[in-house]
Protein backbone atom coordinates (compact mmCIF):
# COMPACT_ATOMS: atom_id res chain seq x y z
CA UNK A 1 0.00 0.00 0.00
CA UNK A 2 1.21 3.48 -0.75
CA UNK A 3 -0.21 4.48 2.63
CA UNK A 4 1.46 1.70 4.60
CA UNK A 5 4.52 2.05 6.74
CA UNK A 6 7.86 0.63 5.68
CA UNK A 7 8.07 -3.07 6.39
CA UNK A 8 10.86 -4.03 8.76
CA UNK A 9 12.36 -7.43 9.52
CA UNK A 10 11.10 -7.07 13.08
CA UNK A 11 7.52 -6.57 11.84
CA UNK A 12 7.76 -9.60 9.54
CA UNK A 13 9.01 -11.73 12.44
CA UNK A 14 6.20 -10.46 14.70
CA UNK A 15 3.58 -11.38 12.11
CA UNK A 16 5.06 -14.81 11.48
CA UNK A 17 5.23 -15.56 15.22
CA UNK A 18 1.53 -14.76 15.71
CA UNK A 19 -0.32 -18.10 15.99
CA UNK A 20 -3.56 -16.69 14.53
CA UNK A 21 -1.79 -15.58 11.36
CA UNK A 22 -1.15 -17.70 8.27
CA UNK A 23 0.99 -16.16 5.53
CA UNK A 24 1.15 -17.74 2.09
CA UNK A 25 3.85 -16.82 -0.39
CA UNK A 26 3.61 -17.38 -4.15
CA UNK A 27 6.73 -18.12 -6.16
CA UNK A 28 7.34 -18.27 -9.89
CA UNK A 29 10.72 -19.52 -11.10
CA UNK A 30 11.99 -19.33 -7.51
CA UNK A 31 11.13 -15.64 -7.14
CA UNK A 32 8.54 -14.42 -4.63
CA UNK A 33 5.77 -12.78 -6.66
CA UNK A 34 2.90 -12.55 -4.20
CA UNK A 35 1.59 -13.11 -0.71
CA UNK A 36 -1.65 -13.27 1.21
CA UNK A 37 -2.47 -13.35 4.90
CA UNK A 38 -5.29 -15.18 6.69
CA UNK A 39 -6.20 -14.31 10.26
CA UNK A 40 -8.01 -16.84 12.44
CA UNK A 41 -10.66 -15.19 14.62
CA UNK A 42 -11.96 -17.32 17.47
CA UNK A 43 -15.04 -16.16 19.35
CA UNK A 44 -17.52 -17.88 21.66
CA UNK A 45 -19.84 -18.40 18.69
CA UNK A 46 -17.48 -19.68 16.00
CA UNK A 47 -14.13 -19.66 14.28
CA UNK A 48 -13.88 -17.44 11.22
CA UNK A 49 -11.20 -16.03 8.99
CA UNK A 50 -10.24 -12.64 7.70
CA UNK A 51 -8.13 -12.16 4.57
CA UNK A 52 -5.69 -9.27 4.55
CA UNK A 53 -2.82 -8.01 2.44
CA UNK A 54 -3.28 -9.92 -0.80
CA UNK A 55 -0.40 -8.59 -2.90
CA UNK A 56 0.88 -9.67 -6.32
CA UNK A 57 3.85 -8.27 -8.22
CA UNK A 58 2.58 -6.17 -11.13
CA UNK A 59 4.97 -7.97 -13.49
CA UNK A 60 3.01 -11.25 -13.10
CA UNK A 61 -0.53 -9.89 -13.03
CA UNK A 62 -2.81 -11.91 -15.28
CA UNK A 63 -1.00 -15.17 -14.46
CA UNK A 64 -3.60 -16.16 -11.82
CA UNK A 65 -1.24 -15.80 -8.87
CA UNK A 66 -3.93 -14.12 -6.77
CA UNK A 67 -6.41 -16.87 -7.68
CA UNK A 68 -3.94 -19.51 -6.51
CA UNK A 69 -3.24 -17.62 -3.26
CA UNK A 70 -6.92 -17.08 -2.48
CA UNK A 71 -7.87 -20.67 -3.33
CA UNK A 72 -5.11 -21.96 -1.04
CA UNK A 73 -6.26 -19.64 1.76
CA UNK A 74 -9.83 -20.93 1.42
CA UNK A 75 -8.61 -24.54 1.65
CA UNK A 76 -6.64 -23.66 4.77
CA UNK A 77 -9.77 -22.03 6.23
CA UNK A 78 -11.79 -25.20 5.59
CA UNK A 79 -9.07 -27.36 7.17
CA UNK A 80 -9.06 -25.09 10.24
CA UNK A 81 -12.82 -25.56 10.60
CA UNK A 82 -13.73 -21.95 9.91
CA UNK A 83 -17.40 -21.17 9.35
CA UNK A 84 -16.68 -18.39 6.87
CA UNK A 85 -14.01 -16.00 5.64
CA UNK A 86 -14.44 -12.23 5.33
CA UNK A 87 -12.43 -9.62 3.50
CA UNK A 88 -12.81 -6.03 2.42
CA UNK A 89 -11.81 -4.45 -0.86
CA UNK A 90 -12.17 -0.92 -2.15
CA UNK A 91 -14.75 -0.60 -4.95
CA UNK A 92 -12.08 0.88 -7.24
CA UNK A 93 -10.16 -2.42 -7.20
CA UNK A 94 -12.28 -3.88 -9.97
CA UNK A 95 -10.04 -6.83 -10.85
CA UNK A 96 -9.72 -7.87 -7.19
CA UNK A 97 -13.45 -7.55 -6.63
CA UNK A 98 -14.12 -9.65 -9.73
CA UNK A 99 -11.76 -12.32 -8.42
CA UNK A 100 -13.45 -12.42 -5.01
CA UNK A 101 -16.90 -12.73 -6.61
CA UNK A 102 -15.66 -15.51 -8.91
CA UNK A 103 -14.40 -17.42 -5.85
CA UNK A 104 -17.80 -17.30 -4.16
CA UNK A 105 -17.43 -14.24 -1.92
CA UNK A 106 -20.60 -12.18 -1.72
CA UNK A 107 -21.00 -8.54 -0.74
CA UNK A 108 -22.50 -8.00 2.70
CA UNK A 109 -24.74 -5.20 3.79
CA UNK A 110 -22.89 -3.91 6.78
CA UNK A 111 -21.18 -0.84 8.07
CA UNK A 112 -17.45 -1.07 8.44
CA UNK A 113 -16.00 1.04 11.23
CA UNK A 114 -12.49 1.78 12.38
CA UNK A 115 -11.28 3.51 15.51
CA UNK A 116 -7.80 5.01 15.23
CA UNK A 117 -6.26 4.09 18.57
CA UNK A 118 -3.24 6.29 17.93
CA UNK A 119 -5.53 9.27 18.43
CA UNK A 120 -6.71 7.82 21.72
CA UNK A 121 -3.15 7.10 22.83
CA UNK A 122 -2.16 10.69 22.05
CA UNK A 123 -5.10 11.96 24.11
CA UNK A 124 -4.16 9.65 26.97
CA UNK A 125 -0.58 10.89 27.03
CA UNK A 126 -1.84 14.40 27.68
CA UNK A 127 -3.91 13.19 30.62
CA UNK A 128 -1.06 11.47 32.46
Amino acid sequence: SSKGESLTAERVHAVLRTPATCVLVARLDGKIVGMALLLTLTTFARTTGYVEEVVVDGAVRGQHVSTALMTALLHIAVNKGMDYVDLTSRPTRQAANGLYLSLGFRPRETNSYRHDLQQMAALGEGQR
